[in-house]
Order: structure tokens, then C-alpha cells, then sequence
């Protein structure tokens, strides 16, 4: 499926970038003072490698569908629109612009990344625990950090990855929802929609304090500058704030872990239950990904591990 192997690929493209560039950063440091050495070798390795799959790139397009382009299109218009609006800086006052539900995850985020663009962490700590090996997966913040080091700026460098990253598991959301029944794009498309809209049923609270057929009501809640529920700092709350949308702005690696947990969770439902024959040039290429994934994220190299392991047992 074309848009499965798009979230794959970008999986895979940037965790073997930044392990790529996490490797030169500890053994290779002085080659950063050449930023534009760096880029321009990425860039020939980029054109190599497209000149090189040329002609399985036209394959791949070939069975794009109009509704996957459109599908596609339209969530990664709305992944970029998610993180820039969220996270920006401005140049004319000098001053990150946070969304006011993200200040206290970026008050470490930003120093995270700041320590690998302005700084020589490595080994690894955390900024806020100096002297302490980092135990918080930061592979993510490293590349958005190098990103900058190399001429991007900050937000730009972080939004950008995120946004793929968010983009990305979408596209397995609805790959893999697809696969499982039969092609059914209606099912692929509805399980992303569940999957950005609140979980919880804290809607129905809400609506017993503003008028359902009301414009007002739909302006509030575009122009809502809060969560609906906010326990338990209000206690007269259900406690829903991780059901929203705000857990993959404040966490911007989530997004992408999830993505690349999808992935392999999606090798292991074609391996047992398809028994789809994988090569093993591929079997190395997911093992890589599945060793590396702690460095991303450690409780979701958890959490695919069990996954994995309960799979292979059925």
C-alpha cells in the first residue's frame, strides 16, 4: 500500500539519520564545523540513492488511488498546521511563542536540544540532571538540536520532524486499518479520524453547559483556549487532559515512536498471520529500527516489545 510505505520511509529515514549524525557528532565532532560539507553529502547520498530507485519510484506511485493523494494531502497539511501553530519563534523580539498547555514540557525540551546544538553533550545528560548519564530518550531532541547546529533554526528544525513524525503515523494508522479489512479505505480514513478526536466522553459534560445548536458554541470551542476537563487541577473534573491532542505537542517524539511501533507491529501481523514471506535483508533492516527504537523512546520500545513477544506466542 502506497501510503503504508510512505510512513515507513519516513520512518526509517529519520532514525538512520540521526543515528548517522549522532555517530559523527561523538567519533567525528570537528566535521560540524563544516555544516555545509554535511549537507552537501546527504545531498548527493539523496540523489544517488532516487537515481538508484528510479524506476521502482514509478512503480510506487503507480497504484496511488486520487482519494489516497487527496487523504494524504489533507493530513499533512494539518500535521504541519498542528505543530507550527503550537511552537514558533519570532526573530523581531527575540522569544519562543509556546502554547500555553506545552511551557512545562518545552521548559526541558529546549535545553535538551540546546545542549546538542550549542554544546558538546556527549556522552548524553540531561540538562537539568548534569553530571547524570541521560535515562530519557533523546534521540529525537538530538536531531532537532543538530538540525540547528548545522543553520535551521529551533522551532522550524523541531516542528519539521515532528510534523513528519505525526504525518507518518497517520499513514500507518490508516495503511494498517486498511490491511486488516480488506482495503476498506472508509475504515482506514475513520480510524485516523478516531484517533485525532478525543477519546473520552467529556463532551458530554460540556454540552450540558453550552447550548449544542448554538454558533456560539462551535466558535468557543474552535477559540478554546483550555482543555474542556482539567482535573484533577479542577476537582470537579473528569480527568481527560491525555485523551487530546496536546499529549503529541507536548511530547513531540510520541508521535513518531508510535509510527515506528506501528511498524513493526504491522511486520509482525504479515509474518504470523498473512505468512508473508520477508527477505532477510528486511528482517535486519526492522531489527535495526526495533534496536535503536529505545533511543526515541523507551516506553514504546516497551510497550512493541510486549506486543511483539504476545504476538509470536498466538
Amino acid at each position: 500500500d502506497f501510503l503504508t510505505k510512505l510512513g515507513v520511509s519516513i520512518v526509517i529515514g529519520i532514525i538512520f539519520l540521526g543515528t548517522i549524525l549522532f555517530f559523527f557528532y561523538g567519533f567525528f565532532y570537528n566535521i560540524y564545523s563544516s555544516p555545509a560539507l554535511i549537507l552537501l553529502i546527504f545531498v548527493v547520498i539523496f540523489i544517488f540513492l532516487f537515481w538508484l530507485s528510479r524506476n521502482y519510484l514509478t512503480k510506487f506511485f503507480a497504484g496511488l488511488s486520487k482519494f489516497d493523494l487527496f487523504f494524504s494531502i489533507v493530513l499533512l497539511i494539518f500535521s504541519f498546521w498542528l505543530m507550527f501553530q503550537s511552537f514558533s519563534y519570532s526573530s523581531a523580539d527575540s522569544t519562543f511563542k509556546i502554547g500555553s498547555h506545552l511551557w512545562s514540557d518545552f521548559g526541558s525540551h529546549i535545553p535538551l536540544m540546546r545542549s546538542f546544538s550549542l554544546g558538546y553533550n556527549f556522552p548524553p545528560q540531561f540538562p537539568l540532571f548534569s553530571g547524570e548519564n541521560s535515562r530519557y530518550h533523546f534521540m529525537f531532541y538530538f536531531l532537532a538540536g543538530i538540525l540547528e547546529k548545522l543553520g535551521g533554526s529551533l522551532a522550524y528544525s523541531l516542528n519539521l520532524i515532528s510534523s513528519l513524525g505525526f504525518w507518518a503515523m497517520l499513514l500507518m494508522i490508516y495503511g494498517f486499518a486498511k490491511k486488516i479489512f480488506n482495503g476498506a479505505k472508509s475504515v482506514g480514513a475513520l480510524a485516523v479520524v478516531m484517533t485525532l478526536f478525543n477519546s473520552s466522553l467529556t463532551f458530554i459534560n460540556y454540552f450540558q453547559k453550552h447550548n449544542l445548536f448554538s454558533i456560539l458554541t462551535i466558535k468557543e470551542i474552535i477559540n478554546n483556549p483550555s482543555f474542556i476537563s482539567n482535573a484533577p487541577y479542577d476537582p470537579h473534573d473528569t480527568i481527560a487532559t491525555f485523551w487530546n491532542l496536546n499529549i503529541y505537542l507536548n511530547q513531540r517524539h510520541l508521535a513518531f515512536s508510535f509510527a515506528a511501533a506501528l511498524l513493526i507491529i504491522f511486520v509482525c501481523y504479515e509474518t504470523f498471520w498473512l505468512q508473508k514471506k520477508y527477505k532477510l535483508g528486511q528482517f535486519i533492516l526492522i531489527t535495526a529500527i526495533f534496536v535503536l527504537l529505545p533511543f526515541w523512546h523507551s516506553q514504546v520500545f516497551v510497550m512493541a516489545l510486549v506486543i511483539t513477544f504476545l504476538i509470536s506466542l498466538l
